[in-house]
């Protein structure tokens, strides 16, 4: 293609790339509002300003954290704990799909065939993956599981 290839490709990530950005901008925010509403966040969370009519507090927070990240991470520990985070929720999401089909046989719902086959696959397949980290992507997954864990069982407490 050429230098004009290379040249219309790089623009069409960045492009691809602000829209994510721009995207996450959004809905982050508004995950940390609905937390706060469904109280798995504290209640500051889901402040909404007088005048805008927008989570405030949530909006201020996000950007605060993605501030501390841009400036005092690096692009590999940004990437990594990125990817491990999403293993882990694919994980889980596999490992819930296999619980709630064992819990509720009798709900309506889309199957594919072969059972317990895919869901098994995408676990192992994430474990694998899980192995190949390093000791500090560990201990960081441990800690965050381990916060949320005791975030979760404080919250269902005080329900």
């Amino acid at each position: 293609l050429g230098p004009w290839g290379g040249a219309l490709l790089a623009a069409g990530a960045v492009i691809s790339i602000a829209g994510l950005l721009g995207a996450n901008f959004l809905n982050a925010p508004r995950l940390g509002f609905a937390l706060a509403e469904h109280r798995d966040l504290p209640e500051v969370f889901g402040r909404i300003h007088p005048a805008f009519r927008t989570p405030y507090v949530a909006i201020l927070s996000f950007g605060f954290l993605v501030l501390v990240l841009a400036v005092y991470g690096s692009f590999e520990w940004s990437a990594t704990l990125s990817a491990v985070s999403r293993l882990f929720v694919y994980g889980s999401t596999c490992i819930a799909l296999l619980v709630l089909r064992r819990l509720r046989p009798n709900e309506s719902r889309f199957t594919l065939p072969g059972g317990p086959i895919f869901p098994l696959l995408g676990i192992a397949f994430c474990l694998l993956l899980m192995s190949r980290m390093g000791s500090g992507d560990v201990l960081l997954l441990a800690a965050v599981a381990a916060l949320a864990t005791i975030h979760w069982a404080m919250v269902k407490r005080a329900a």
